[in-house]
Order: structure tokens, then C-alpha cells, then sequence
């Protein structure tokens, strides 16, 4: 059991839909839960661009307006856009 549940939230974002609203989309608070919700996660590859995956704590939403990222950070991995 890990030591607090986590959340994978999602954000879509696209020039149809101009709204920063996250979602949470599964929680888990075991490694075994984790690799389960992970599986079913899109790879980056297939993400239409402009998408977030976000992971947080369970309660924490993805925002700088959460009092508990007002002094907090974010690691960001950013892919270009894919050339065949």
C-alpha cells in the first residue's frame, strides 16, 4: 500500500474546447492499482494535442488556485508534434 491514495486527473484542451476544466479519471492507493489504471491510459503518441495528465495526490486537484500547490512546483515532459 503506498502512503497516501493518488489521482490521474486529465485535461483536454484543444482549439474546439477552450476550457482548463481537469477531471479526475482514476485513483489508486496500491502499485498494483496503479499499473491498472496506467494500462488504460492513452500513450503520449495518441493524445490529441494540448492534453494534460496530471498526478496528484488524492484531494489535490491540478491547479495553482489548490492551497496546497501555492508554494509547489510541477515537473512538465513535453512532446513535439510527431513527423512521419
Amino acid at each position: 500500500e503506498l502512503e497516501k491514495p493518488y489521482t490521474f486527473w486529465v485535461v483536454i484542451k484543444s482549439r474546439a474546447n477552450d476550457s482548463w476544466k481537469p477531471k479526475p479519471i482514476a485513483t489508486f492507493d496500491t502499485v498494483p492499482e496503479f499499473w491498472a489504471a496506467y494500462q488504460y491510459l492513452k500513450r503520449p503518441s495518441e493524445l490529441e494535442q494540448g492534453t494534460q495528465i496530471n498526478l496528484f495526490a488524492k484531494g489535490i486537484e491540478p491547479a495553482w488556485e489548490d492551497p496546497a500547490n501555492e508554494v509547489g512546483g510541477r515537473w512538465q515532459i513535453r512532446y513535439g508534434k510527431h513527423q512521419p
